[in-house]
């Protein structure tokens, strides 16, 4: 009876690992910079309208990509990197929220958080422009966003698309209402590393 009581303990303590798998991931992520608003609400009608060029290299950005997936919960990390004689800079998208794998076929989830640079010019380090010793101030005063996200597993790998919909303004600010106008799309390639 102790053996079965055990047994059972165990295979709930260990479902959720099963289910939830693919605790650390890091891969490349590629980020479209024509906004919703510019893909799917052309002006036409205007005289001085010009149609976007939509494959040109300027819409596209490559970023590094580091998700953890602790039981449902989600954190995720897109520092897109830029580098210069002089300077470096992160414009970093950090989110935290939730996902659900659903029979190792889809992975949903969707969470909120900041985007902010990090940068170094001349020596000097900043966040959102502040001098690190005001990272708390920069943090406040970083633009909210939400993100929401559809993941394909494929063995050790997993191709994730990705809805980015930045907020009104910032936490100080306190105007929480998405800019669906304004939102962007990125897929991404992760590697499951354990």
């Amino acid at each position: 009876m102790k053996k079965k009581v055990i047994l059972v303990l165990m295979l709930a303590l260990l479902a959720p690992a099963f289910i939830f798998a693919d605790i650390m991931q890091l891969g490349v992520n590629v980020g479209y910079g024509l906004t919703y608003d510019q893909l799917f609400n052309p002006e036409g009608e205007e005289p001085d309208y010009e149609e976007p060029d939509y494959f040109a290299a300027e819409n596209f950005s490559f970023a590094p990509e580091l998700r953890l997936n602790v039981l449902f919960l989600q954190l995720d990390v897109v520092p897109a990197l830029s580098f210069g004689e002089d300077y470096f800079m992160a414009d970093t998208q950090a989110t935290l929220g939730i996902q659900f794998k659903i029979l190792d076929v889809v992975r949903l989830g969707a969470g909120a958080g900041i985007s902010i640079p990090i940068s170094q010019k001349d020596g000097v380090w900043a966040i959102g422009g502040e001098p690190f010793s005001k990272a708390v101030d920069a943090l406040g005063n970083a633009r909210m966003l939400y993100k929401a996200s559809l993941g394909i597993p494929l063995s050790i790998v997993e191709l994730t698309a990705n809805w980015i919909i930045p907020a009104g303004g910032s936490f100080n600010e306190g105007n929480f209402v998405p800019d669906i106008e304004a939102s962007t799309f990125s897929v991404g390639v992760l590697l499951n590393l354990f």
